[in-house]
Parts: structure tokens; sequence; C-alpha cells
């Protein structure tokens, strides 16, 4: 009884599971995938990646900022929490700014007029889409930071807010190519 047991134990054992019979789809894609590479970089014959829609270009734009409001739930555990009373005619009006995409898409500016100003803009071109970051110029000065939203088109917004989140503000944007 021993004995049956044991090679039954061997028989199933020695068995290959589906997993390690054939060889990881990963493993034969890497081998398909570097064998042409090599062959374009030793005949010098690569067409370079097409750059992204609006990379390389600079940027003329304006904006409108206008007080906004944020969401705060109804529910039982928000009862006491509402929103700091606005002062609608702090930081609103209209302003310029200027961008840049690099052919690699990333994205440098800045706000230098307005009620966003002076601020500077980072981020990356993500297909269609200017994404980035409106951070202040001078970090001290209690000004407004967020998002920015663009296409290399000419339509966007913008997300801001003030370090305590009391004054909240939304933009509209229209950008130029220069």
């Amino acid at each position: 009884m021993k004995r049956a047991l044991m090679l039954l134990l061997l028989v199933a054992c020695s068995k290959t599971s589906p997993e390690k019979a054939a060889p990881a789809p990963s493993a034969s894609v890497e081998a398909k995938s570097a064998a042409p590479s090599a062959s374009v970089a030793a005949s010098g014959s690569a067409a370079p990646a097409a750059a992204p829609k609006g990379a390389g270009a600079s940027y003329a734009g304006t904006y409108t900022l206008e007080s906004a409001k944020y969401y705060i739930p109804d529910s039982s555990g928000w009862n006491g929490v509402k929103q700091v009373k606005d002062e609608p005619a702090k930081a609103t009006g209209e302003g310029a700014f200027t961008l840049s995409v690099d052919p690699n898409g990333k994205v440098t500016g800045e706000i230098a007029s307005g009620p966003a100003s002076p601020a500077v803009i980072d981020g990356q071109l993500v297909g269609d889409e200017i994404r980035g970051n409106v951070r202040r110029k001078t970090l001290t000065d209690d000004g407004l930071t967020g998002t920015i939203v663009a296409t290399p088109a000419g339509e966007g917004k913008m997300a801001l807010a003030d370090a305590t989140s009391a004054l909240v503000r939304e933009a509209k944007l229209t950008l130029k190519k220069n």
C-alpha cells in the first residue's frame, strides 16, 4: 500500500503544470520586439517617433478668473462644515500667461498678470492636452495655486485656490500659438 501511494505521488509530481510548460508570454514578446530594433539600429534607417501635437510650440494666453464653489456633502458627518464666506471681488478678473511645450512634451510657463500672478506653470503634454500645476513664483505671497488643463487648439480651464481654500476660483482660458 505504501509503495502504491509513493508511486502515485511520484507520478503526480512529475507532471508539468501548464504554467511551466509554455514560456511566459512577455518573454516571447520581448524576444520578438528586441530583434527588429537591433536590426533597425544597425541599418540606421529608423524613423524618429512622431512628436505629440503641440510639442515644440509656444503659446500666449488670457484667462478670466471667477469665484467658484466647492462641494460639501449634506450627510450628517459634515453638518458643521461650511465654506468660508467668500469675497467675490477678491482674486477675480482677467490676466495673461505664456506657455512653452518642448519637443518632448514638457510644459513650462508663467502667469505674469492678473489675479493669479505672479505664478509659474509646469506640466506635460498628454495626448492632445496640456496638463500642469500652477504654483507661486514667490512661495510666501499667499496667492492662488492649482491646476491648468488646455488644448493646443486654444481652450482650457484653471482651478485655483489660496492656501486655506477660503478663496476658490475657476478660470476659462484661451491660447494662441506664437
